[in-house]
């Protein structure tokens, strides 16, 4: 039998949705998918507050910094842009502030010029996100302004410059939805970007699990990305959506699970939930977590990649250090880049600024409640070397005097 017939017999009993993928060509994206392998988030750079200064643009990142990024060994940044930075704040929502831009063109060209691909990701707060599930309004002055802001970034190299269309997509019980406004987001950027590589997230947050609902868009350039923080009661614990939750261990069994569990507080500690510090720790060390469990959520996202002949990018991962044991951090940590490596997904660390990846911002402080306070240098190259990156420059007795207050201060040594 030829491989034309069993083609044809094998797409005669689908939908039309999925004869369309079977006989789809696979995805050009796929080399510029390699090139954001392995990424680092920036979160605090263009996502903060409408009264931060111009100085705060201009310079949260040295070069130096981000020459040291790329000796680490990371080859893209994802860069969350915000809706202060773009319009002022949510009151002028859609309107972009095209004076604002240098700063923004700045920051790509210095990304670029230490060696390092740029996602651009639309990083507005949760309030706008869901509004865009009910309202038509909002959702056309979000088309409206990727058509414009996708305009203005087409004069990047789009070798170089990929555009994330929306962060986290909340439309928790209606993917039609997220499907049809993903759809809109997409026309609007390729108008205005013709060849730069756009990509499109799954909706609730990018989970994984939603995958499988998510349309594809007719485009062979798009990449689709998931974020990865299963399970969230340990890599999240004593955040805010959390609080209370602290010294969880990885994996999530064993009499270390029960006796957390135990200890946890009893006590309601968000007003919005029903359920204590204490019921979440009982469901967590109740699930059955580890890293066969973990591998198989992430082969989800592999299995649909495969399907779809389709890049999926792992656009955040992390785990707070603050609420857990470091051993166990770490742990999860290699567990989660082992399992995105076997599946072929390229992945970004959430982030360069915060607690869940290496806390190397300004004024940040991720020592762990679990643990002896440890120089921000250890905490950093034993992040580095559970994701398997980092030999350039670490060991952290030849890093320690070199980190400076706040970041990264010495010259670079060379990639090889």
């Amino acid at each position: 039998m030829s491989a034309i017939v069993a083609i044809v017999i094998i797409a005669a009993g689908m939908t039309s949705w999925q004869r369309a993928i079977a006989l789809a060509p696979p995805s050009n994206a796929f080399p510029r998918a390699a090139r954001i392998e392995r990424s680092i988030g920036v979160w605090r750079w263009f996502n903060r507050p409408a009264t931060v200064d111009d100085e705060h643009y201009a310079d949260y990142v040295s070069d130096t910094d981000l020459q040291r990024l790329h000796a680490m060994g990371f080859t893209a940044v994802r860069l969350p842009v915000g809706t202060e930075f773009l319009f002022g704040g949510d009151a002028n929502y859609g309107r972009l502030r095209t004076d604002r831009l240098a700063f923004l063109d700045a920051a790509i060209a210095r990304i670029n010029a230490a060696g390092m691909v740029v996602v651009v990701d639309f990083h507005p707060r949760a309030s706008i996100k869901s509004r865009l599930e009910r309202e038509p309004e909002l959702v056309k002055k979000t088309v409206d302004f990727w058509r414009l802001f996708a305009a203005h970034l087409s004069a990047t190299d789009p070798e170089k410059v990929l555009l994330e269309l929306l962060n986290e997509p909340r439309f928790a019980r209606d993917d039609r939805g997220w499907n049809r406004v993903s759809h809109q987001l997409w026309q609007a950027a390729r108008a205005g970007a013709p060849r730069h590589t756009l990509i499109v997230s799954s909706a609730y947050y990018g989970s994984v699990d939603r995958l499988s609902s998510l349309e594809p868009v007719n485009d062979t350039n798009v990449i689709y990305t998931v974020h990865f923080y299963e399970p969230m009661k340990f890599t999240s614990q004593g955040a805010r959506f959390l609080p209370g939750l602290a010294g969880l261990p990885w994996p999530g069994a064993g009499q270390q699970c029960d006796t957390a569990a135990r200890n946890a507080p009893l006590a309601i500690t968000r007003p919005d939930s029903k359920d204590s510090p204490h019921d979440w720790a009982t469901a967590y060390c109740a699930g059955g977590w580890d890293e066969t469990k973990l591998r198989a959520q992430v082969a989800e996202a592999g299995r649909w990649s495969r399907e779809n002949h389709t890049p999926v990018w792992v656009g955040e991962f992390g785990v707070r250090a603050q609420d857990a044991a470091p051993a166990d951090r770490l742990r999860w940590l290699r567990a989660a880049t082992s399992a995105f490596t076997a599946e072929r997904l390229p992945w970004s660390l959430w982030s360069y600024d915060d607690c869940f990846g290496l806390g190397l911002g300004r004024g940040i402080q991720c020592q762990s409640k679990f643990a002896a306070p440890q120089p921000q240098v250890r905490f950093v190259c034993t992040t580095l070397s559970a994701i398997g990156m980092g030999n350039a420059v670490c060991p952290a007795n030849q890093l320690s005097d070199r980190l400076g207050k706040t970041s990264m201060t010495s010259p670079v040594p060379k990639r090889s």
